[in-house]
């Protein structure tokens, strides 16, 4: 764990190869299917009814969160509420990421979000952003996510790139935020419209991208602050990657409240980060 939480803390993420075991792996893929299949009936369901999915989620508070891609409302961008909807998944699965983070960080931390971003062949980009320009809002200002490759992850497929080195530097316009783990870069960043929580083109520019590619049963962890983006699938396959999110357990529990809120305000654009997908469903 020593050399894992040194390379954590120089780079702000690590990658770690076959972390999961088979059967954990065969678990997510068995619940994946019952979760996909939900997410489509949502969807499908909304479409042939005419009802706005901000519209439909303020009536069915514990409902899978669907949203659809901006290009194509028929075909799903990602879904949320994972391990609140999948008593498999949180109980295994989540159980066990959390431990990972425990020992990584040395004190309990708890579960903020979740969702799976699924890159159909052809599936959008998402541009480079960081993850604490959605988060920022809520109470705890640091956070950490676990990323893990349902697939194996490629240039071709649109795997994660992390900007290295992007603490090294002062950028115009960019702010800071303080927390117990150092003095991290804020930047800049487009705020509603289709490039909603992009880091600005004169900031994102200046960075040094790393390719992350991985395999599936891979675990990807990395903090709300350091930039990431991935790009266009050119495969012919799916690229789908499951994203588990946690704050300090000492800032407080805000898995319900987040979704409530989402729920709430499904159009809201804190909601829709740097994402290929409409950021107003009205």
């Amino acid at each position: 764990m020593f050399k894992i939480r040194q390379e954590f803390f120089q780079k702000d993420y690590v990658l770690l190869r076959n972390y999961l075991s088979s059967s954990v792996m065969n678990l997510l893929y068995d619940e994946y299917i019952g979760l996909i299949k939900r997410a489509n009936h949502i969807l499908e369901y909304t479409i042939k009814k005419n009802i706005p999915l901000n519209q439909f989620y303020k009536n069915h508070l514990d409902e899978l969160i669907v949203v659809p891609e901006a290009a194509d409302r028929f075909n799903i961008c990602r879904f949320e509420y994972i391990a609140g909807f999948s008593k498999n998944i949180n109980s295994c699965v989540v159980t066990k990421v959390k431990k990972l983070i425990n020992n990584l960080m040395g004190k309990p931390f708890v579960l903020f979000k979740d969702k799976c971003n699924i890159k159909r062949p052809g599936g959008g980009a998402f541009a480079p952003h960081q993850d604490i320009s959605a988060y920022y809002h809520f109470k705890p200002k640091f956070y950490l996510t676990a990323a893990i490759m349902l697939d194996d992850s490629n240039i071709k497929n649109g795997c994660l790139e992390m900007a290295t080195g992007y603490k090294n530097n002062t950028y115009e316009n960019s702010g800071y935020i303080n927390n117990e783990y150092g003095n991290f870069p804020f930047f800049d960043f487009y705020r509603g419209g289709n490039r909603n929580g992009d880091i600005k083109d004169e900031v994102s520019n200046k960075l040094n991208w790393e390719i992350i590619e991985a395999n599936k049963g891979d675990i990807i962890i990395f903090n709300a602050f350091i930039p990431h983006r991935s790009k266009v699938n050119l495969s012919n396959n799916h690229r789908r990657n499951l994203f588990f999110t946690f704050n300090p357990e000492s800032d407080g529990d805000f898995y319900q409240e987040y979704f409530s809120l989402k729920r709430a305000d499904f159009g809201n654009p804190m909601f829709h980060i740097s994402t290929p997908t409409l950021h107003n469903n009205g």
